[in-house]
């Protein structure tokens, strides 16, 4: 698999090969994580877009149901003795519009007009039946033209919003505003690509369809939301995904369980020793770290980087990281102590060994380069896995590909070493 970038932000071009680990290394502002947020939007936005595209018509249908029956109501009420003498629908009934947008989806004209009606009895309370029955035919038309909008047209639109989101609208070149900016995905020999131009007009061509998500993890911090997160404000798309993924029950799977747990024995051993516990959810819903003496812990409590490991740990035991699935990690050493950095490598690379994950790494640490370029040699996975340079191109970025010449990026990233040894020694 292949990632190719032009004028997409600050990066001018890259071509980055993606066959199990690839690593970006480079100084800060050099487009390292855009890379990543790029490669994440490509799988998110279209993986199982077609279901997407099928629930967004779905949803729009009970929306439309759930309005017209609401207004009808409301307004038709004659004063206000009836607002009291005639039953409300509660809350719980609202179910009623979901599944009658379900029927609707599968329904001939016919049904529909039923399904709409049966819907619609209880307005006999506030309007005549000729009313009634006018409501539930304009109803009907609304929800055709929802019907008769093409899946592909839906499909792109959620694409290019969900773009939009995880880039805050503003994806074109920022030095050569009037370029397009293009993302392709080459994937077994087919392309997907997305251009967009002036941060609205988006033209995307998909020969394949994408089969596999994409985990974004950038800070360990992330964990503090989950007991909140539906109610945060300012949280990344990156980041709502991962926390859906962290805050997700448990599969009633026991068989694949065991076979993932079987697969991943080495790495679940590595994770029991660097954290303290599991991720659990107490009989109020609220999650919390409890140890095998089921002593709880306050997430928000835990340090960095016992927050980084239980964030695997956490995507593992809840079978939300599967086969084939892409990982994009970003300066995940950072708030790692250098031991445990060490750790955190060899683990990234038997995630890939045993999960064939394609996992996309940044970083700026030459002793997190070394890591990596260590242990995919130990486990033999280093013929598949690629190293690239960011690096400034005026005010741009481009990525050269290092792999072959990985005392390059040593050299940079020794630089500030050579200053403090440089001044230690004038004295």
């Amino acid at each position: 698999m292949r990632l190719e970038i032009q004028h997409f932000s600050k990066i001018k071009q890259a071509s980055i090969k993606l066959d199990g680990i690839t690593v970006i290394a480079g100084e800060n502002n050099t487009g390292k994580s855009t890379v990543g947020k790029i490669l994440s939007c490509m799988f998110n936005s279209m993986y199982k877009v077609d279901e997407k595209a099928s629930q967004k018509k779905k949803e729009q249908i009970e929306s439309l149901l759930r309005y017209n029956w609401q207004n009808s109501w409301y307004h038709n009420l004659k004063n206000d003795d009836q607002r009291v003498t005639v039953n409300v629908p509660s809350r719980t009934s609202r179910k009623r519009y979901a599944n009658a947008a379900e029927l609707i989806m599968a329904a001939d004209e016919e049904r529909k007009i039923e399904i709409i009606s049966e819907l619609y009895d209880n307005l006999r309370n506030v309007i005549d039946d000729e009313s009634r029955d006018a409501l539930c035919h304009e109803v009907l038309e609304k929800v055709n033209s929802i019907l008769n909008l093409k899946n592909e047209a839906v499909e792109q639109t959620l694409i290019a919003d969900t773009f939009g989101r995880y880039f805050y609208g503003q994806m074109n070149d920022l030095y050569e505003p009037e370029s397009e900016a293009k993302a392709i995905l080459l994937i077994q020999g087919k392309k997907i690509q997305v251009g967009i131009k002036q941060n609205s007009e988006y033209m995307i061509e998909r020969e394949i369809s994408v089969m596999h998500e994409a985990i974004s993890i950038d800070s360990p911090a992330i964990m503090d939301y989950m007991n909140s997160w539906e109610y945060s404000d300012g949280l990344s798309e990156q980041d709502l995904h991962l926390l859906q993924k962290l805050s997700a029950n448990i599969p009633d799977n026991a068989i694949g369980k065991l076979m993932a747990e079987e697969k991943i024995s080495d790495i679940l051993k590595m994770l029991s020793e660097v954290t303290i516990g599991k991720v659990i959810k107490n009989e109020d819903g609220d999650f919390f770290l409890a140890d095998e003496e089921m002593h709880y812990f306050e997430i928000g409590n835990l340090s960095m980087g016992i927050k980084a490991f239980t964030i695997i740990r956490t995507l593992l035991e809840k079978g939300e990281i599967h086969e084939k699935d892409v990982m994009v990690l970003d300066e995940p050493e950072i708030h790692l102590h250098p031991e445990w950095q060490l750790i955190y490598a060899e683990l990234i690379v038997l995630l890939e060994k045993y999960l064939h994950l394609t996992i996309l790494i940044t970083t700026h640490s030459p002793y997190f380069l070394e890591a990596i370029e260590t242990y995919t040699k130990k486990h033999n996975v280093d013929h598949i896995t690629n190293y690239y340079l960011a690096q400034a191109d005026g005010k741009e970025t481009v990525m050269k590909d290092v792999t072959e010449n990985l005392q390059s990026v040593y050299q940079l990233l020794a630089k500030p070493f050579e200053k403090l040894e440089s001044i230690q020694m004038s004295k």
